[in-house]
């Protein structure tokens, strides 16, 4: 690298998994914990028939299910194309997450307006 060349930086896109023996023991101990809390809550609410008024709540515990797996066969075997995936199922879940949030944040922004009014 010469001085006229600008500095490389890192490719903030892509999911960055762990790679060395620990960062991929936490994944599957991290994979379990979400894989537990997702089955657990469809379990209930498939078990409590939830009709599609809950629907947020199996998007979010089916992609927390599926996120979790996916952390574990990481740590387990860490395959090529589960970084894709994952990377995908991130997204997916950001935006879950961000249509959840945002009726709360709404009614937040509301009730201060009516209170500053």
């Amino acid at each position: 690298m010469s001085i006229s060349e600008p500095p490389e930086s890192p490719n903030t896109s892509q999911l960055q998994l762990p790679r060395g023996i620990f960062g991929r023991f936490a994944s599957v101990l991290t994979g379990a914990f979400f894989t537990t809390c997702g089955v657990w809550v469809l379990h209930t609410l498939i078990s409590n028939h939830r009709g599609l008024a809950q629907f947020a709540w199996y998007e979010l515990s089916l992609v927390t299910t599926i996120f979790g797996t996916l952390l574990v066969a990481w740590g387990l075997a860490a395959p090529k194309w589960l970084e894709i995936v994952m990377e995908r199922l991130s997204m997916h879940f950001m935006w879950v997450l961000a249509v959840i949030f945002l009726p709360f944040a709404l009614e937040a922004i509301v009730s201060l307006a009516g209170g500053i009014l």
